[in-house]
């Protein structure tokens, strides 16, 4: 959790099961590993699937981590929270965005080239969780702000 937080749970659960060489993990398996996670690292209430390091406080952290090129990072696996990170740093660096640039460029940085209907529902879900936090807002022209 320390080097990958926030982390997916059910990564997390694979990362931990392999390295006790264990490639297959069955459902007991995964609930016996997950009831060794403290119940603190599970910080953020808006995505319950996700382990927090006891160094980061979700609400206030502003991170986000490129996925390099070459490397696979579905974006289910990325916490919403670091979604929107991205976007607050990609509407200010262009000084606002069309939310139609805004999920490119977050797309981009996640290291996504195509736009799915699965990932615009994660897309929307950070969205909200910036607009909701006053961290982005958008203009009568519908441009999104920090």
């Amino acid at each position: 959790v320390e080097a990958e937080g926030p982390i997916e749970l059910d990564r997390l659960v694979r990362v931990v099961a392999a390295g006790f060489g264990l490639h297959r993990v069955v459902a007991a398996r995964h609930a016996a590993i997950l009831a060794q996670l403290p119940v603190g690292l599970i910080a953020d209430r808006s995505a319950p699937d996700f382990a927090w390091p006891a160094s980061l406080d979700p609400l206030t952290w502003q991170g986000f981590r490129r996925t390099p090129g070459g490397a696979e990072r579905p974006l289910e696996q990325i916490s919403p929270r670091e979604i929107g990170n991205a976007m607050v740093a990609l509407c200010g660096a262009a000084a606002g965005m069309t939310t139609d640039q805004l999920w490119a460029g977050t797309l981009e940085v996640f290291g996504f080239t195509r736009r799915s209907a699965a990932q615009l529902v994660r897309l929307e879900a950070a969205l909200d969780l910036v607009l909701d936090s006053g961290r982005l807002s958008r203009r009568s022209d519908g441009v999104l702000i920090p």
